[in-house]
């Protein structure tokens, strides 16, 4: 077992969770201090829900690994180059649409220095308490009460590097309880109910966004502003192309035909193109993946393949009938997609 797993294991063994061998690749957040298995299958996911009817909290702990196909995005320079050097600066804040590559950047900045990444997936009604961790009844008289651990103090118990994201769903009294505790991370995290300080090696926390979509908030500026921050864009078209190319084993003209069209919908759900009304969607690459491996397998022609990738989902219904034509008209016109 590696120093790291063996460290992971023993601070999972504090909290009462057994590590089976070989390690499991994600493991979920101990919700009480009975013995719980671990998944062993990486592409899986669980939420806690505590006993007192609190909305779960979605948490997973991933051994990350660098694809080899990666492309370092040009805005993610400051994460991978500049950041371990900056000591006094913990966190980060990554401002992006979907499919920009928020979540794999994270991902491989955590694998390329050997450690765990913590996932919290934030929701509109956690508290303050929820990232910390708060004291939890046992109303079933197995184990006596508990410490309830949130993603914070985990992944200080782990060592981790903490992603937070779709931060911009916390309630402003939630965002607002983290400003002290981003000024003193690196003494430690404080458990005010056991009493508790956990050492955080050098700190790393991660917290993602995308503007304006529903349901979301404005960040606190406060909170904002313990933060380092990065603007998550879509990477250049030739790079973008021949990422496609490399997935999916289409030719390379047509990577680009579809990179191109879709950096004129881009454009249009951000009002770029003189749109009265931004299209309120993002075209992330994995729609790219979709409509190229469709070209590839034979079964679908080109333009069907780029109808029901592509379009497809923009939605259906009224309310996204406009979308929808604007993402047709713009496949017509640049793209010369006969959908």
């Amino acid at each position: 077992m590696s120093p790291v797993n063996e460290k992971i294991a023993k601070a999972l063994s504090e909290l009462g969770i057994s590590l089976p061998e070989p390690p499991a690749r994600v493991v979920h957040a101990p919700k009480s201090k009975k013995t719980e298995k671990s998944s062993s299958e990486s592409t899986t996911s669980q939420t806690e829900q505590t006993e007192q009817g609190d909305k779960p909290i979605h948490v997973s702990l991933i051994m990350p690994v660098e694809p080899t196909d990666y492309v370092e995005p040009d805005w993610a320079q400051f994460l991978f180059n500049v950041w371990d050097d900056m000591d006094d600066t913990p966190g980060v804040m990554v401002d992006g649409p979907r499919g920009t590559g928020k979540t794999q950047a994270v991902m491989v900045y955590a694998a390329r220095r050997n450690k765990p990444l913590l996932v919290c997936n934030c929701n509109q009604e956690m508290t303050p308490d929820s990232l910390l961790g708060s004291p939890r009844i046992d109303m079933k008289g197995v184990g006596g009460d508990y410490l309830q651990m949130g993603p914070i103090a985990l992944a200080a118990k782990l060592g981790a590097v903490l992603f937070m994201d779709e931060v911009n769903y916390l309630p402003p009294a939630t965002q607002a309880v983290n400003n002290p505790l981003m000024d003193t991370v690196q003494n430690g995290i404080f458990l005010p109910y056991t009493g508790e300080r956990i050492e955080w090696e050098n700190p790393k926390i991660v917290a993602a966004f995308n503007s304006g979509y529903a349901g979301t908030r404005e960040i606190n500026q406060a909170f904002f502003d313990r933060f380092e921050p990065l603007v998550a864009e879509y990477l250049p078209l030739r790079q973008e192309a021949t990422l496609i190319v490399n997935r999916t084993g289409c030719e390379y003209q047509l990577a680009e035909r579809a990179v191109r069209t879709a950096n004129a919908i881009r454009a249009a759900a951000k009002g770029d193109n003189g749109n009265v009304m931004p299209l309120e969607f993002d075209l992330s690459p994995r729609a790219l993946f979709s409509f190229a491996r469709r070209v590839v397998s034979g079964k679908q022609d080109i333009n069907r393949a780029w109808k029901e990738a592509v379009i497809g989902r923009v939605g259906s219904g009224i309310r996204r009938s406009g979308a929808r034509e604007t993402v047709r008209q713009l496949s017509i016109q640049i793209g010369n997609f006969q959908v």
